[in-house]
């Protein structure tokens, strides 16, 4: 499994650098450690088995948008929140993982108005809105394949 998620990464390179070749060559030639350094763009890569069934739910149910696809692969967004999500029919789902399946902490503004629109669309909410300790409020879901995304807000100009 794990010369297969390699792959997977692998090719998840090749497409983004074809995406973002002029900005990603640039950066990736910087070599001096004590210049500054900025992400300008990130996307995150998950295995699902079924592409069909997961996309749909990140467009339909959580309002994603569709940015583009390519062979096995959608490539969705939620504002600045970027998946990259791929078919993998033959490897456990994210659910199987347990704890492992949560990948995001995504802020985000209007957070009650978002969680009352994934509510009508028929989101799976897996845990209820709420204001936390640590000055967010959020909540979270829970995707076809089991992967998890937790959606905050900073409560009272928080760090």
């Amino acid at each position: 499994m794990k010369l297969y998620l390699e792959k997977l990464v692998v090719k998840a390179i090749i497409i983004a650098k074809t995406i973002n070749q002029g900005v990603s060559g640039a950066l990736c030639r910087r070599r001096n450690l004590n210049m500054d350094r900025r992400v300008v763009h990130t996307r995150h890569v998950l295995a699902v088995k079924d592409l069909d069934v997961e996309a749909a739910y990140y467009i339909d149910k959580l309002g994603f948008d569709r940015d583009f696809t390519a062979p096995g692969w959608e490539f969705l967004s939620f504002g600045m929140f970027k998946v990259m999500v791929g078919e993998c029919a033959d490897e456990m789902t994210a659910e199987a993982t347990g704890n492992h399946s949560w990948y995001a902490h995504a802020l985000i503004e209007n957070v009650d108005q978002v969680y009352q629109e994934f509510i009508d669309r028929g989101a799976t909410i897996l845990s209820p809105i709420a204001s936390k300790p640590w000055n967010i409020r959020e909540f979270s879901v829970v995707t076809p394949d089991g992967h998890r995304i937790v959606f905050g807000q900073l409560i009272n100009n928080a760090i």
